[in-house]
This record gives structure tokens, C-alpha cells and sequence, in this order.
């Protein structure tokens, strides 16, 4: 039923090959009776080959389903006994291959995962596979390996504003910001709309302290559906002390998340900033019923209280995590 040709060929043969005999036997001897043989004997030997064929197919697809369909449940441990009984029946197969790597570098097998992909590159090209490859060697420490998978996929032309955000993620975390912001700034160029260069745009304007291109840059406009980046300008904001502004970006974000604890924790810090401790102590405690555990609102809360509410030398501290955190 997965290999329609090969199951269609096996069946005409085999139907072939109910009705070829019984005219061979009913042929006359001779030359004729014997090519109506060889030809009986001939689908004979065709049709259970197809059908072998066929029955080795439809097993490996069975084993590569219930592989990916564990996969789909996380169980990765159980999806890898199908993978490797399905590599018995095709070892060559380039996509299967892709699905085994990448399963094994979600279980943190990332050197035997990055073989893998690595053998599956022969005969299978796809951005997921230069993706999870470009992962595996990041884990293992080989940021450049990584660099040159994420520069394929860029070649490729599809979705190629992700890779354009994964190379500049990967350079970001080595500490060249320059070329992460010219890779964020690229995919904004062609993607406006795209939270994950903007988001970490601001993050890197802002911890360089260039808070007036923060300001300038991340600007939501109209073209913003995410709650989030009314509270990432607004901490652009409030480092220009443009503090109306950027209360007000906070309560945008609030009105469309309510639950959202980075805007929360940025106004709490606002109102710390600008001589409200009570609003602040509020607002702390809010985060700390949607997030118990939340280290910055506990400590800002705590040093609050212990100080009478007068914990006014640790607000900027409280914003640069903030911040950061965006």
C-alpha cells in the first residue's frame, strides 16, 4: 500500500500468472506450447521476486512509521530500535539516516548523531538535516563546522532568514557581536516582522549601552502582533529615561499578556526608578503568583522589604536583567 508500482506489478503478475498456466497446459505440443510455458514459468519467477520486493518495502516503512510516530511521543529511546531494524533492511537510505541522526543528538548523542547526518548528506539534502547538523557541532564545540552547515542552508534559498538568525545566534554567543547584529539587521531587512532578530537585536544594542539606536530599532510599530516587543522598547525606554513611554509599552504588553512576567518585572523597576516602592513591591508580588520560583522579583522583593521599601540603589541592577533576559 506505501509503493504503489511495486504492489500493482505484483499483483498483474500474479494474476498473470493464474491464467498463463492453465493455457500452457491447454496448448498444443510443440513450439508454441513450450513458449506458453517458458513464459508461465518466466512471471512465475517475476512475480515472486516483486512480491518479495514488496513485502521488504512495506516492512521498512513499517519500521520507519512506528519510529517516527515514537519520535512524534518522545520516546526516542523506543524510536531508535525501529530506526536500526530499518537500517538493516535499507542501510543506504538518505532520509532515514536524517530521522536516526537527529534523533540521537535529541538525546544528547551529538558525535554519533553528527555521523550520521554526515552519511546521510550522500543521497539527502534538506535544511533540517543542515540544521540539526549545524546543532550537533555546536554542542561539540566546533563552532566553524557549524558556521559552514548554517552557510549551506543560506545557499539553499529556503527559509534562509533561520539560518541567517542561527548563524547570528552562533556568533553572538561567541562574543562577535558586529557580525550578529549585520546577520539580525539582514534578516529584518527582508523580514520586519521577524521577533527573533528583533528580540535579540535589542538585546545586543542594549547591552552595548547604544540605548539610542535601541530606541530607534525597536520601535514596535504596526507591524507587531507580539506582546513581548512593547516591553522590549519599553526597556529601551526606560534606559533613555523616557519613563511615560515606557510605562506605557509596559501596560500594552500587560493588557494583551497579562501572565507576562518580563513586563512586569520592567515596570516593577520603573516604578522603583521613579519613587514608587509600594507600586513596585505590587507588581513583584504579581510576578511571584504567576512564577514563585522568579529569582529577580524574590530578590528584588525581599531587598525591598528589608529595606523598608527603600531599595532604590538596586533598580538599575533589576532593569539590566531585565534586559538582558529579553
Amino acid at each position: 500500500s506505501f509503493h504503489i508500482i511495486s504492489t500493482s506489478v505484483a499483483l498483474w503478475t500474479f494474476i498473470a500468472v493464474l491464467v498463463l498456466p492453465c493455457r500452457a497446459l491447454a496448448a498444443p505440443a510443440g513450439k508454441r506450447g513450450l513458449l506458453h510455458w517458458m513464459g508461465a514459468l518466466s512471471l512465475i519467477v517475476f512475480s515472486c521476486t516483486a512480491a518479495r520486493v514488496t513485502w521488504g518495502e512495506f516492512s521498512f516503512d513499517r519500521a520507519f512509521k512506528r519510529a517516527t510516530n515514537a519520535n512524534y511521543f518522545r520516546r526516542h529511546d523506543v524510536a531508535l530500535a525501529f530506526f536500526q531494524q530499518a537500517l538493516q533492511m535499507q542501510p543506504s537510505s538518505g532520509q532515514l539516516k536524517f530521522h536516526y541522526g537527529s534523533t540521537l543528538i535529541q538525546l544528547g548523542r551529538y558525535t554519533e548523531g553528527a555521523a550520521v547526518l554526515e552519511e546521510s548528506k550522500k543521497n539527502f539534502q534538506d535544511i533540517f538535516l543542515l540544521k540539526n547538523l549545524g546543532l550537533a557541532y555546536e554542542r561539540l564545540g566546533q563552532p566553524e563546522c557549524a558556521a559552514a552547515q548554517y552557510a549551506r542552508w543560506r545557499e539553499m534559498g529556503i527559509v534562509s532568514h533561520e539560518a541567517t538568525n542561527m548563524m547570528a545566534m552562533l556568533r553572538y554567543r561567541q562574543g562577535r557581536t558586529a557580525e550578529a547584529e549585520q546577520l539580525f539587521r539582514e534578516t529584518l531587512r527582508v523580514r520586519r516582522w521577524d521577533w527573533t532578530a528583533h528580540a535579540n537585536l535589542g538585546a545586543i544594542l542594549l547591552d552595548a549601552g547604544r540605548n539610542d539606536e535601541a530606541v530607534a530599532a525597536l520601535d514596535p510599530g504596526p507591524v507587531w502582533m507580539f506582546p513581548e516587543a512593547y516591553t522590549l522598547y519599553g526597556v529601551a525606554l526606560l534606559k533613555k529615561g523616557r519613563y511615560g513611554e515606557a510605562e506605557e509599552n509596559f501596560r500594552i504588553t500587560l493588557d494583551r499578556d497579562p501572565r507576562s512576567i518580563k513586563a512586569r518585572n520592567n515596570l516593577a523597576a520603573l516604578y522603583q526608578m521613579t519613587g514608587k516602592p509600594g507600586d513596585a513591591v505590587r507588581e513583584w508580588g504579581e510576578v511571584l503568583k504567576i512564577d514563585p520560583e522568579n529569582a529577580i522579583a524574590k530578590k528584588n522583593l525581599e531587598m525591598a522589604t528589608s529595606a523598608g521599601l527603600t531599595c532604590c540603589s538596586r533598580s538599575s541592577a533589576s532593569v539590566t536583567n531585565a534586559a538582558r533576559s529579553c
